[in-house]
């Protein structure tokens, strides 16, 4: 349920004027990000994107789509060292992206560790 609500979170994106979707941006960025249309399509495709992974999330809670749970729970942790190699290589500090690896590795874990145990 976390993970589905942690990638669901970006349905924000989806519905949210484009004023409030760059300001929690900027904030989260620690500095301004200038709206731009191309940035806004690419933004609105992210959270259209990211919003279907959170609905993947929850479709997995349902037994009959147990078969989810292992790719998914591999999905998190591929995407933490993706993203960890990513900051390393960008020169980006780890206090800054922290808390999306610290997501992805405490859900990864268990998601992957249910698929394998449920698998028949």
């Amino acid at each position: 349920m976390v993970a589905a609500a942690g990638w669901g979170i970006s349905v924000i994106g989806v519905f949210a004027p484009s004023e409030t979707v760059f300001a929690l941006l900027s904030q989260l960025a620690d500095e301004p990000i200038r709206p731009q249309p191309m940035l806004e399509y690419w933004l609105g495709m992210c959270a259209l994107g990211f919003t279907g992974i959170g609905l993947l999330f929850a479709a997995a809670l349902i037994p009959a789509n147990a078969p989810l749970r292992l790719p998914l729970g591999l999905f998190q942790l591929v995407t933490a060292a993706a993203l960890a190699g990513w900051n390393l290589n960008n020169g980006i500090s780890a206090d800054c992206q922290i808390w999306d690896g610290v997501f992805l590795a405490t859900t990864g874990i268990p998601i992957t560790a249910w698929g394998i145990v449920g698998r028949p």
